[in-house]
């Protein structure tokens, strides 16, 4: 008889370029050649045939198997950024957006350490998913391009929100091996929400 898996549901949101997309490929071993997608040029070609081969309703989908405590957990992970970028502009209702993300056990809200106007809306997604997301949720602040330089003050700004809020914080890069949503990362996040009241 097979063994029962448990789906875990999870939503990568944030706004428009703070490498969303780029996280998803990661995840998901599409990063076959790191240098290929430094090009702006290559990068969008490839996410124009992610998004004409693997979408459903504007998002991304895709599936990982993890393993945890011998349990093995059917990870859903949605990129939704055609539903987010742009999120000030879009003519879409704010809350037709949140539709995608309000069954979500795992919400991993990412923003660009160099760029203030995405932690701005880094915040305002929160403040606006929380009081709809599933009770348990574990919510994850995600910084991404950490191979870049950036401000240590404004990151340790942000690390003292997510701890002010209960947040989850995490550093990542699509580029950098030691930096990305490993196997690991999402142990410990499962971890978190099974045991979560």
């Amino acid at each position: 008889m097979e063994e029962k898996r448990k789906n875990i549901k999870v939503a990568l949101i944030g706004d428009m370029g703070v490498g969303k997309t780029l996280l998803y490929m990661r995840v998901n071993n599409l990063l076959t050649n790191k240098d290929d997608y430094k090009s702006p040029d290559n990068f969008i070609t490839q996410k124009e045939n992610l998004i004409n081969n693997s979408t459903k309703n504007g998002c991304l989908i895709s599936e990982k198997e993890i393993i945890l405590d011998d349990n093995k957990y059917n990870l859903e992970i949605w990129d939704l950024s055609n539903n987010f970028n742009s999120m000030r502009f879009n003519r879409f209702p704010i809350t037709r957006k949140f539709y995608f993300v309000n069954d979500a056990q795992i919400i991993i809200i990412c923003y660009e350490p160099r760029q203030e106007n995405t932690i701005e809306t880094m915040k305002m997604l929160y403040d606006i998913s929380k009081p709809k997301a599933d009770p348990k949720a574990i919510f994850v602040v995600c910084a991404t391009k950490c191979d870049l330089n950036y401000s240590e003050n404004k990151l340790n700004d942000v690390k003292q929100y997510a701890k002010d809020n209960g947040l989850e914080f995490i550093l990542t890069s699509s580029f950098k091996d030691e930096f990305g949503l490993e196997d690991n990362v999402f142990q410990e996040l499962i971890n978190k929400y099974n045991n979560s009241n």
